[in-house]
């Protein structure tokens, strides 16, 4: 039987995606960093590319080719998710937070397995659900209670998501899928405070923290850093040195785990700055010898390697 070829066109023609071959090519800003969200996969994987097409928006899509195919790893029609934000010089260990490792389309129409075909795209679209489409974003605020609500896409109708009360304690962590828009409004006056769309991993401050003021004089707070500085300096000296082989060698660090920190600093180094809640009247020790922001805000997943933001943040000065 013939088949028509305007429907033969139609069933292996794929959607006209921007192709780059060098990290060079990746759209980045003034800072060398990824300036959008990529779902990347590669040259001649047109099944792919279909089903993609079905999945990605908001996120944008490329054709990755020559040395960039190869250094991400999608030559055999791999997909793999870039992250806006991301160090063009990481994009490589980007790639490794969010890769489908899982049999592809365009393999199993190959061989001809329909069943294989079907199994090969629902799996495909679980993974690019769990690790593409969401993002978890955070809020916090100072000021006075407030309610977060998610705002339906058409309708433009609010649905309530969470209760936001003052402090670190009440920061509220939502999962969202990438350009979802949430508004923030004052429980009390129902003023808005802030309208934000999910395009990243983000801690949004709705109400900074005031700076604490102290109403001590500054012989005061010499007299309380002194007495601090010995009380500390001498508990040093009576720690007892019980740690392991490794101790405090030096270690490196995986490639990936750094470029993730280093993508969520920088995303939200600009918007969230969240003091510690120490007080205006007390004084504390802090053994840093460089000068770092501090965001401990970071997403519950990412909980377990937030220190390595400082790091981070030492590095990019």
């Amino acid at each position: 039987m013939r088949i028509p070829v305007l429907l033969l066109c139609i069933s292996i023609t794929a959607a006209d995606w921007p192709r780059y071959d060098t990290t060079a090519q990746l759209p980045k800003d003034a800072r060398a960093r990824l300036d959008r969200n990529l779902v990347v996969t590669g040259a001649g994987c047109e099944r792919t590319q279909l089903r993609l097409d079905q999945l990605r928006e908001p996120r944008e899509a490329a054709v990755a080719g020559g040395e960039l195919a190869r250094l991400l790893k999608v030559e055999d029609c791999g997909v793999v998710c870039l992250l806006r934000g991301a160090p063009i010089a990481l994009v490589v260990a980007t790639a490794d937070l969010r890769r489908y490792d899982g049999d592809t389309i365009d393999a199993a129409l190959e061989a001809g397995d329909h069943s294989r075909v079907h199994a090969a795209e629902e799996t495909l679209d679980a993974w690019y659900g769990r690790d593409c489409s969401a993002v978890e974003l955070g809020f916090i605020t100072y000021g006075n209670a407030a309610n977060v609500y998610w705002v339906h896409p058409r309708s433009g109708e609010r649905h309530m998501q969470r209760r936001l009360i003052p402090g670190d304690e009440g920061t509220v962590w939502l999962t969202a899928g990438l350009g979802h828009r949430f508004v923030v409004v004052e429980e009390a006056s129902g003023e808005t405070l802030g309208e934000y769309e999910a395009t990243h991993d983000a801690i949004h401050s709705i109400v900074a923290a005031p700076r604490p003021i102290s109403k001590r004089s500054a012989e005061q707070w010499k007299r309380t850093e002194d007495d601090l500085r010995k009380f500390e300096q001498n508990r040093a000296n009576r720690v007892r040195r019980t740690w392991t082989k490794r101790g405090y060698d030096r270690a490196p660090l995986p490639p990936a785990l750094f470029a993730d920190v280093a993508t969520y600093w920088y995303n939200n180094a600009a918007t969230c700055l969240v003091y510690e809640e120490w007080g205006s009247d007390s004084a504390h020790v802090n053994w840093w010898q460089a000068v770092w922001k501090s965001n401990f805000s970071a997403p519950r997943h990412r909980r377990d390697v937030v220190p390595v933001a400082a790091f981070a943040r030492w590095r990019e000065g």
